[in-house]
């Protein structure tokens, strides 16, 4: 789960705007691809523009990437 919104109500989030939830599921074997992560991080509605690691895209800066 990933939103806009922040992390730590996500439960209160997902009551009162579950709209602004963006759900992926990660296969255990394949992993985090950097298509599906990007994918991921429009469909929250974040600006990649916000990066906190260095200026990467946040699909980028995710540890453990499987890039595909």
């Amino acid at each position: 789960m990933l939103s806009a919104q922040g992390g730590v109500e996500i439960e209160t989030v997902a009551e009162t705007d579950p709209g602004t939830i963006a759900k992926i599921w990660i296969d255990p074997v394949d992993g985090l691809s950097e298509s599906v992560a990007r994918g991921w991080v429009e469909a929250a509605k974040l600006n990649p523009d916000h990066a906190t690691d260095g200026g990467r895209h946040p699909a980028e800066a995710l540890p453990g990437l499987h890039r595909g």
